[in-house]
């Protein structure tokens, strides 16, 4: 295995959970003190619904909240004494859609992002959730717009991205994104830039009324889209010791995301990867 694909070693890891489940429990925290929604998505869902926790082999934690609430996250989390947060808008050199929800001094540093000049720190992961148009049209320029903004967004941070590609086909893509990542620099692109386009198209129905919802960015089909009816009202399920908010119907929200989800994965496709550099910081905080 080369340096990117390494996995953990088991008392890293668990470590690592241990913080993780520690900054999701503030986070729910903050969340509830000041009337906020979030819910546990991707695999972090799966994780609570298969596994009563973390997936034993995964290493990271996603949440998902309204884009009105994210927002005012943001106004609360000003000068926080342990927490930040690391999203393009507030750290115009990150280069993802996706806010980090992180714990002050510790750091969490993985290889695609080692030279990039930011703080980063161990954390959750915020996915924002905007509406969308129910106009045919601009439902479909917003879900292809967005799509590659993300794309672009990570493509200017490395020139060597991760493709779950093989042979003659890998090695053509990683000659696109190389030849990609210095286009984008020459025609003196920024990730802020990006960011506030991206922005631009996920919020264009901010002010309709009859609406979907969904998560921009992560496919360019309808399968992003959210059933309001699937997602609320949210309840509780348990999460290792704790309890968290889930979508009130898991079942066809991680079927659409996973297919037969309550399937283990084979040996080989229990993936993760261990970060370039991790610190855990005064553990005593």
């Amino acid at each position: 295995m080369d340096e990117i694909s390494k996995g953990y070693d088991k008392e890293t890891l668990d470590k690592l959970h241990n913080v993780e489940l520690e900054i999701m429990k503030d986070f729910s925290d903050i969340c509830e003190a000041n009337q906020l929604e979030y819910f546990l998505c991707y695999g972090t869902l799966l994780g609570c619904v298969r596994h009563q926790g973390f997936i034993p082999w995964d290493d990271d934690v996603d949440v998902a909240m309204t884009r009105e609430d994210y927002e005012k996250l943001q106004q609360i989390m000003k000068d926080h004494p342990k927490y930040s947060l690391l999203s393009t808008d507030l750290v115009p050199e990150y280069m993802s859609i996706v806010t980090h929800f992180q714990k002050k001094g510790t750091q969490f540093i993985s290889h695609y992002s080692r030279h990039i000049k930011c703080d980063f720190g161990i954390n959750i992961d915020i996915f924002i959730v905007d509406k969308i148009s129910k106009k045919e049209g601009q439902r479909k320029k917003a879900i292809i717009y967005t799509y590659f903004l993300r794309r672009m967004l990570f493509l200017l941070g490395t020139p060597f991205p991760h493709i779950p590609l093989k042979g003659w086909k890998k090695t053509v893509s990683s000659i696109i994104c190389y030849i990609g990542h210095y286009c984008l620099k020459i025609l003196h692109f920024t990730p802020y830039k990006i960011y506030q386009l991206f922005t631009k198209y996920a919020t264009q129905s901010r002010k309709e009324i009859e609406t979907d919802l969904c998560i921009f960015g992560e496919k360019l089909d309808e399968s992003i889209v959210i059933d309001r009816d699937d997602l609320y009202p949210l309840k509780k399920m348990k999460f290792e010791q704790y309890e968290f908010f889930v979508p009130n119907n898991y079942n066809s929200i991680l079927t659409n995301d996973y297919g037969d989800y309550m399937k283990i994965p084979d040996k080989e496709n229990q993936i993760n990867h261990a970060p370039f550099f991790i610190d855990f910081g005064d553990e005593n905080n």
